[in-house]
């Protein structure tokens, strides 16, 4: 027997919202990583490993707050979504 199309739309939008805060966790994980490294150069690579470093970390830098921004915000919208959808459900089974 199949399922309700809204409860199969709101287990998407959780697994979506799972693996999307799952994902910003590892990616915080391995920043914290190429910090530890970029240390390593920096302390070890002179004037140069310094400049290496600081370009780096700044590229880097760009792209990961440029997907948190995103990812946030689609953090948020999903849930919104999730809760209108929570919220129709509770209703459709008040009606009944």
């Amino acid at each position: 027997m199949p399922e309700a199309p809204l409860t199969i739309v709101f287990e998407m939008v959780a697994t979506i919202i799972s693996n999307t805060i799952g994902t910003l966790g590892k990616i915080a994980s391995l920043f914290g990583k190429l910090l530890e490294s970029l240390g390593v150069v920096s302390t070890y690579g002179g004037t140069i490993g310094l400049v290496v470093s600081v370009l780096v970390l700044a590229i880097v830098g760009y792209f990961l707050a440029k997907f948190f921004l995103g990812s946030g915000k689609t953090i948020i919208i999903l849930t919104i979504v999730g809760l209108v959808l929570f919220f129709l459900a509770v209703m459709g089974i008040m009606v009944y």
